[in-house]
């Protein structure tokens, strides 16, 4: 019976041992992927920092079918509002998506310049 009790106390405290190298091992692990998703969000921070400098949110553009993608309807809201944008100031375009069917459409533009933005702005609050 002493020697099943000594035995079982021996695979007692070596499970006990391995368990705390595993807990050890995942903490180590733990830390150094909360590390990179630090890394990763003031990343991705900054990312959205730099394309927010570049762009204009216009609410309630309507949505035309027919238009096939976001620079057609660039070209109609530069016409209506008399912009003067090409594709050629602009790196992307597109409806902003929204659960809300009832809200007013936002349309967001990416400048390529940021002279570009500010004189677009500056179009718009004239109008």
């Amino acid at each position: 019976m002493q020697e099943v009790t000594t035995t079982l106390c021996n695979e007692v405290t070596t499970l006990h041992n391995e368990l705390e190298e595993v807990i050890k091992r995942h903490d180590a692990e733990v830390k150094v992927l909360t590390y990179k998703i630090n890394v990763l969000e003031e990343e991705n921070e900054q990312l959205q920092r730099r394309l927010r400098k570049n762009s204009v949110v216009i609410s309630g553009v309507p949505k035309i079918q027919g238009e096939k993608d976001g620079f057609e309807t660039l070209n109609r809201i530069s016409r209506t509002l008399n912009l003067g944008i090409t594709e050629d100031h602009v790196d992307n375009c597109h409806y902003i998506p929204t659960r809300n069917t009832a809200a007013k459409p936002s349309f967001v533009i990416l400048f390529l310049q940021k002279r570009m933005k500010n004189t677009t702005i500056r179009k718009i609050l004239k109008t």
